[in-house]
């Protein structure tokens, strides 16, 4: 896949496996399939011993999200807490799908 970062569109090449045809990737070609990412966001960020914060952080960034791409996600790496964190946001996923941990 090759995004522009001026345009924010991506081109995918349509069912080919060789990325040595670079006929398939250029823009023009008609091979080229082209996918609009200007309303995916991913969020990403870490998160260490925040019980007590992360789900008011997790609604308030899905409200973002819910805005978006279905395939927009928000990403949070525990960062071994020593906390309850992990076991929140286990929870916290069960009722936000774009939440990844």
């Amino acid at each position: 896949m090759r995004c522009g970062t001026i345009t924010g569109k991506c081109y995918t090449n349509r069912g080919r496996r060789s990325v040595a045809d670079i006929g398939a990737w250029q823009k023009n070609s008609p091979a080229a399939k082209e996918i609009d990412m200007s309303d995916i966001l991913y969020v990403v960020m870490p998160a260490y011993n925040e019980e007590e914060n992360i789900e008011s952080v997790v609604k308030g960034w899905y409200t973002v999200l819910d805005g978006k791409d279905e395939a927009s996600r928000l990403v949070i790496a525990d960062s071994g807490s020593t906390d309850r964190t992990h076991e929140y946001l286990l929870k916290l996923k069960e009722t936000y799908p774009k939440l990844e941990i």
